[in-house]
């Protein structure tokens, strides 16, 4: 008996953990700051620094950063940020070295109170999400020679992985912003990453794309700006075991944009700008598989042991863009007009239903309002919202990669009332996936001997048997049966007698 045995990838069962982190801090504004008389904004936007891995521990660094804008004593307009760190560890059983861990940070609650004139207290909640992936090699048997063993194989079209890693790259940029007030501070930053070209050669990916950001900022006036920003990406990354021509893609891309205004040498406000890129790349081929499902041997025993592995079928990569439109009451009466408004803690949530897949839209609705007198009002606003997209029937999940916000208005309605529209652009891959049948070892049975004794054995067949199944019961091979019993056909028509040699 001649085994070939080949080996192929594929993937891991994703590991998902979450956790909850809590961050506090009291500030105390600095001397040069007025006293708080109202507070118009104040939020924290959570983001990741660091991921380590030992043993089967996650350890997860990062930092929360502080938005204050407020009115002070003096009628003034006042912006104040800071950093609040945290640091959490995450039990993972199960995770293996080589794996690539994915992190999300989203913000489940923020609380902001001034405990005086100068002295702020701040409360949040973060949830943590860690993600591990990985690629495991198998081991299957590919061909059997031997005249005494029928095979049936199975062939399917199947995304074999080359690699699965977790990587990130840091663009800057440095602008002017056209404000020559005393103070001046980013309120809401948006980004954006479009990948245009990606190629694998010798261990590594190529990308080509763009970072666009835009930036809103408002002055000690309470005027708000606005800049973009388009920052060019080329990148190599990277991967080991990547093979020329891979399809490559990127996963659970998570943007971290920090910004720092400064006086430039033009007296005006200089705008320092970075960025951070986490992602997990992937690549592979898709190919086709071909693998023993069944056989049966026509001489003496032998062990089998069958497997089914999951592939994953398709490595498909869809974008949709849809409108959100929500409502909210407001409680300022004074209200003179809308200023800039956006949307920030964004967070796109699958649902499966019986229907099919919902998309789940969190967010927070921001608007900067204008009152009488030249005074300002801010308010913040959660929307849930459901959208349900067209998905193929077979898909078994879909996992949203990106999601960003592409534009958004506020419309003063009656009734004390704002009427939020945006569009929302989500990229997400269609999980679907297959199990294969393998074999993944085959033996010779020791305990006992087959050999085959003189005389004739009749089998009343039945209409719709195939030979294989007759075959497999009798032990005998198909050629066999067709040659004694003049057969053409590989499913009986009719019922009739077969003649067998008696074993």
């Amino acid at each position: 008996m001649n085994i070939e045995n080949k080996t192929v990838k594929t993937f891991k069962t994703p590991i998902s953990v979450n956790s909850q982190q809590s961050v506090e801090q009291e500030f105390i504004l600095p001397d040069y700051y007025g006293d708080i008389s109202k507070i118009l904004k104040c939020s924290l936007v959570p983001n990741y620094d660091n991921v380590s891995v030992s043993g089967d521990k996650i350890s997860i660094s990062g930092t929360c950063r502080l938005l204050l804008v407020y009115y002070g004593e003096d009628k003034k307009l006042y912006s104040y940020s800071n950093d609040i760190a945290y640091t959490k560890m995450m039990q993972c059983s199960g995770i293996e070295a080589g794996d690539c861990v994915s992190v999300n940070v989203k913000l489940l609650s923020e609380n902001c109170r001034a405990l005086g004139p100068k002295r702020i207290e701040v409360r949040g909640m973060v949830h943590l999400n860690a993600l591990v992936y990985g690629v495991k090699a198998i081991n299957i048997v590919s061909d059997i020679t031997d005249n005494n063993i029928e095979i049936r194989s199975t062939s399917d079209y199947v995304f074999i992985p080359s690699c699965c890693v977790q990587r990130d790259f840091s663009l800057e940029e440095n602008a002017e912003l056209s404000i020559k007030g005393s103070t001046c501070e980013v309120i809401h930053t948006e980004d954006r990453l479009i990948i245009s070209e990606m190629k694998s050669i010798d261990n590594k990916v190529y990308m080509k794309g763009e970072l666009f950001v835009e930036v809103i900022y408002i002055d000690d006036e309470g005027d708000t700006g606005k800049r973009s920003f388009s920052l060019p990406v080329s990148e190599v990354v990277d991967a080991y075991e990547a093979c020329e021509d891979d399809i490559c893609c990127l996963t659970d891309v998570y943007t971290v944009v920090n910004t720092v205004i400064k006086d430039s040498v033009s007296n005006e406000k200089a705008l320092s700008l970075t960025a951070k890129i986490n992602f997990v790349l992937v690549a592979g081929k898709q190919c086709e598989l071909s693998c023993i499902s069944d056989l049966y041997s026509t001489g003496d025993g032998i062990n089998t042991v069958f497997e089914e592995v999951e592939f994953r079928k398709e490595m498909k990569i869809n974008e949709k863009t849809f409108t959100v439109n929500y409502e909210t009451d407001v409680f300022e009466e004074d209200i003179a007009g809308i200023g800039d408004s956006f949307i920030e803690n964004l967070q796109i949530i699958t649902e499966k239903k019986e229907n099919g897949f919902v998309l789940v839209v969190n967010a927070n609705c921001n608007a900067l309002l204008n009152l009488s007198e030249g005074m300002h009002s801010f308010i913040t606003r959660k929307c849930n919202e459901e959208y349900v997209p067209e998905i193929n029937e077979n898909v078994e999940n879909i996992l949203i990669t990106d999601a960003k916000i592409l534009s958004v208005m506020a419309i003063r309605q009656a009734d004390n009332k704002i009427k939020f529209t945006f569009d929302v652009c989500v990229k997400y891959h269609e999980a679907i996936k297959c199990k294969v049948k393998t074999l993944s070892k085959i033996s010779p049975c020791e305990a006992e001997s087959f050999a085959k004794e003189k005389g004739i054995v009749l089998y009343y067949a039945k209409k719709n048997e195939s030979l294989w199944e007759i075959g497999k019961e009798n032990r005998a091979s198909q050629s066999f049966i067709r040659s004694i019993n003049g057969i053409e056909e590989d499913i009986l028509t009719e019922d009739r007698v077969l003649v067998f040699p008696e074993l």
